[in-house]
């Protein structure tokens, strides 16, 4: 889940049928996943302007 207005992921995981949180980032915090594939998010990233 992504706040914009605190530039926050917040990374949940199904795990035994109920989701658990696995990763709480923001700002200019990366965050590197490899399944399902390989992905890296940097929140500010996702409200910065092109220009």
């Amino acid at each position: 889940m992504f706040d914009p207005q605190q530039a926050r992921l917040t990374v949940l995981e199904l795990e035994n049928g109920s989701y658990v949180e696995r990763a709480l980032v923001s700002g200019d915090e990366v965050f590197e996943a490899e399944l399902p594939f390989p992905v890296k998010v940097v929140p500010a990233d996702l409200i910065r302007s092109g220009g």
